[in-house]
């Protein structure tokens, strides 16, 4: 099956269940800091007490748009490791991905795509707006983002996450 057809099935599923609001990722992750506080601080007195240390940035909001067969902006320049916030909004007619390819590598045809070159994906169908939430690469540099529906890349749907220290 190409990798074409595997988006609109399997990654669908995938991407949209684990989407959401920004304010939902916000109150999943203030939550999950909470939690981790408290359970910090159970414990036995007579025990040797244990320092745990959490450390939260500030999410890095990004936002792309989707029109028919362009992102808008066509670069988005982030912090190495920065914890991302993606709004994919598609506006235009047809489905779109946002695909971050791994490693600095540049995919020209999806001939030359398999799972393993993807960083990150998201997929929003037409008027539809996709949020997730990840952290960007540690290692500086330009990664290429492409649309992956059959066409796209060769009409020129690319742009570029540019990860610097």
């Amino acid at each position: 099956m190409s990798v074409g057809l595997r988006h609109l099935q399997a990654r669908k599923l995938e991407w949209h269940t684990e989407g959401g609001t920004r304010r939902t990722t916000m109150k999943k992750l203030t939550l999950l800091v909470a939690l981790v506080l408290v359970f910090a601080g159970c414990g036995d007195d007579a025990t040797s007490a244990t320092t745990t240390t959490v450390e939260v940035s500030d999410p890095f909001g990004v936002t792309a748009r989707a029109q028919d067969f362009e992102f808008i902006p066509t670069s988005w320049t982030v912090p190495s490791g920065a914890l991302l916030v993606v709004d994919f909004e598609n506006q235009g007619t047809v489905e779109h991905t946002f695909v971050v390819i791994k490693d600095r590598i540049v995919i020209e045809s999806l001939a030359d795509l398999d799972d393993s070159l993807i960083f990150r994906e998201l997929e929003a169908g037409p008027g539809e707006t996709t949020s997730d939430t990840f952290q960007a690469p540690e290692v500086p540099g330009s990664y290429q983002v492409i649309c992956t529906v059959p066409g796209h890349l060769e009409l020129g749907m690319t742009a570029e996450l540019i990860v610097e220290n």
